[in-house]
């Protein structure tokens, strides 16, 4: 099941967020504002999934990655504040962000799916799909970082790599559900079309060249 979803994950490489670069101060702060809105978002919702997971093996791993996302007991390595540090170098302030169109509709959909107790194993294959898409976008989004000093991108230079064992921590989940295949790929669905949406609220609006991008899905 994991192979069928990474399968899915690497279509997010088509995007046209990923063909970006060359960008100006201003656009990089457009991309990085609508990102850290997105990762606070998804940071604060992800603990409605371990409570809605009723199987304490798969919840055990989600914890694993939760217990990781909050410095794993060292406050000064909560991945939150970390991507603070990062924006506020480039000279955002955190509280003066207005999410674009596709970052509300990610944050909703991520909110519905998550809160759904009726579907966890639909909320399992969502969240799945995330982490196997994510090291993909954190690569992009440490090389747009490549000029700023190493102390201030702290959170990408991590998440380059973290997202990889994230996906395969979760992947161990997998097994609870695969008599369940349809539910796990109905929630891939949802990601990837959420995902779709999120990358096209990155996309700077000077960058952008049609309302919406492609489906990413086949």
């Amino acid at each position: 099941m994991r192979e069928s979803i990474k399968s899915s994950a690497t279509e997010v490489g088509t995007h046209p967020f990923f063909a970006l670069h060359d960008l100006s101060e201003d656009e990089r702060r457009s991309v990085f504002g609508q990102w850290y809105i997105a990762a606070r978002k998804h940071k604060e919702l992800f603990p409605w999934l371990v409570a809605i997971t009723k199987i304490d093996p798969v919840r055990y791993e989600l914890i694993q990655i939760l217990h990781d996302e909050y410095g794993k007991g060292n406050p000064l390595f909560i991945h939150g504040n970390l991507l603070e540090q990062t924006v506020r170098f480039l000279g955002i302030h955190p509280t003066e962000i207005t999410p674009a169109k596709g970052n509300q509709v990610f944050a909703e959909t991520t909110e519905q799916v998550w809160k759904n107790e009726k579907e966890p194993i639909t909320a399992y294959g969502y969240h799945q799909y995330l982490e196997e898409s994510s090291s993909i976008l954190h690569k992009k989004l440490y090389a747009l970082l490549h000029n700023v000093p190493d102390v201030y991108k702290l959170y990408s230079s991590y998440h380059e790599f973290a997202e990889t064992e994230h996906a395969r921590i979760s992947a161990k989940g997998l097994d609870a559900y695969k008599n369940e295949p349809e539910k796990l790929q109905q929630g891939v669905a949802v990601g990837a079309e959420a995902l779709r949406h999120l990358l096209d609220a990155l996309i700077p609006p000077s960058r952008s060249t049609s309302p919406a991008s492609p489906s990413m899905r086949k």
